[in-house]
């Protein structure tokens, strides 16, 4: 029975399929459409900087946490903006969410820190220190590319 049902189901869709559609939307209706909605707030999306596609904000929101990962804990909002395709304003609002959200995700001159690219870096000077005996935090701050005030106060809270 459930077999007769899905072939009755497949042999209507293909109906359908070649139905003659009397009123379509051409992609400038449907970005007329989009507009209005946009600015009667009935729809949240963010437009693309090429103007090509919109986003909803929770998808911005997942493509920047996915960049986080992907570039290891550490990244700098200008590099990623080219990838994410839209206003630098958008995806500091995204990312002021994910820090309400994470606390322990810091945002510092312009780079995105997670607490587990810090600990990555707590744990190689850890191991530089047991190996040399002493470290310079000019030396430190010089090979990871941080500031000597962001390391005092990231590595020691």
């Amino acid at each position: 029975r459930a077999m007769d049902d899905l072939a009755e189901l497949q042999a209507l869709l293909g109906a359908v399929q070649k139905q003659e559609t009397k009123n379509r939307l051409n992609e400038r209706n449907c970005r007329e459409l989009l507009i209005k909605l946009i600015e009667k707030e009935l729809v949240k999306l963010i437009t693309t900087l090429d103007g090509g596609e919109y986003v909803t904000p929770d998808h911005l929101e997942k493509e920047l946490r996915d960049e986080i990962i992907v570039a290891g804990g550490r990244l700098r909002l200008t590099d990623v903006q080219p990838q994410l395709n839209v206003d630098l304003s958008h995806i500091q609002r995204r990312l002021d969410d994910i820090i309400k959200d994470d606390p322990s995700i810091k945002f510092v001159d312009g780079e995105v820190f997670t607490q587990d690219y810090m600990d990555g870096v707590a744990e190689e000077i850890n191991q530089i220190l047991q190996e040399a005996g002493s470290l310079r935090l000019v030396e430190l701050a010089s090979r990871f590319n941080l500031s000597t005030q962001f390391l005092t106060t990231g590595l020691t809270s």
